[in-house]
Parts: structure tokens; C-alpha cells; sequence
């Protein structure tokens, strides 16, 4: 089911505050392929690590999202370049995850 803008950053930001840490030991990012980019790119740890994802409706609409966060919460994180990435995911940042 894909999500609006604001569904996904109150989503994010509930996420985020619940799982605790400050923004900038959290990661945003977009991906055509979220479980990809979480689990072989950046290493996250699908048990016991902190992340979450959601699909956009558009790929527009997930990189205004990444850009929310990282503008205006000062996330660490990078919009995917060249493809249609509808998918919005976060994870707090550990020693294994890159980065």
C-alpha cells in the first residue's frame, strides 16, 4: 500500500522518537529496492537493528520525504540518482551499518 508525504514522515518521525538516539545517528534514503539498500547495502541487521520502510506514491513524493529528513531534522542520508525510487527507509546508524 503506498502512502502519502505526510503519512510516511509522521510515520518516520514516530519511528524515530520511539526507537530513541538523536537525528543525526539516523539514516534516510530512497531505493526502487528498500530491502536491498537496508539489509546488503548498508548492512542493517533485519533482527535487532532499528530501521523502517514505506512505500511512497510516487518516486517524487519519496525523495521530498528523504529530503524532509535530512533538511529538517538533520538526518544523515542520500536520495537514490538515476532510478524510480518509491521507497523511503530509515535506520539508526551502528558500528556494522554503512554508513
Amino acid at each position: 500500500m503506498t502512502k502519502s508525504k505526510q503519512q510516511i514522515i509522521e510515520e518516520i518521525t514516530t519511528h524515530i522518537r520511539k526507537r530513541g538516539g538523536e537525528p543525526g545517528t539516523w539514516y534516510v534514503g530512497t531505493s526502487n529496492d528498500s530491502r536491498a539498500a537496508l539489509f546488503d547495502q548498508h548492512k542493517v541487521k533485519e533482527k535487532g537493528d532499528r530501521w523502517i520502510r514505506r512505500r511512497a506514491d510516487s518516486a517524487i513524493v519519496a525523495r521530498e520525504v528523504q529530503e524532509h529528513f535530512v533538511s529538517a531534522l538533520a538526518t544523515d542520508g542520500k536520495a537514490a540518482v538515476g532510478e524510480l525510487a518509491y521507497m523511503v527507509y530509515a535506520y539508526r546508524k551502528a558500528p556494522h551499518t554503512r554508513p
